[in-house]
């Protein structure tokens, strides 16, 4: 059991990194279900966002469970049962300080931009639109 485990993890790991590149939709469109959000996928979509990771909040949030379970099975397969214990609170906390740092860095994105909307609003109205239309 103890070599299977990590050619498990290894293939695993391939088949997420592989699908992820493709984009592949394992279901045909016929077949799709409407699957419903789960809660605060809204909140987690909104911090993505302003974290400026274009993912998904679902998909975000099965990497991370993924990942995690990921970390917890290589832990148990090296014989390393504390580590194990500590992957469903180590690796979602890291994902937690990664997008928290990312989003303090929003409000610099938003000034950095600043300057070419006005510049652009200036531009149209000097080009004789309308205020309105400048700003569109």
């Amino acid at each position: 059991m103890n070599a299977a485990a990590p050619a498990l993890l290894a293939g695993s790991g391939t088949a997420l990194i592989v699908a992820a590149v493709l984009r592949r939709d394992p279901l045909p469109a016929g077949r799709r279900r409407n699957v419903p959000a789960f809660p605060g996928s809204g909140a987690l979509s909104r911090r993505l966002r302003r974290g400026g990771i274009p993912v998904p909040a679902a998909a975000a949030a099965g990497g991370v469970a993924a990942a995690t379970l990921a970390a917890a099975l290589l832990a148990i397969a090296m014989g390393s049962w504390a580590v194990a214990a500590l992957a469903p609170v180590a690796v979602p906390g890291a994902a937690h300080l990664v997008l928290a740092a990312r989003e303090r860095r929003y409000p610099d994105r938003v000034a950095a931009q600043l300057p070419g909307v006005l510049r652009a609003t200036a531009d149209g109205i000097a080009a004789g639109r309308s205020l309105r239309r400048a700003l569109a």
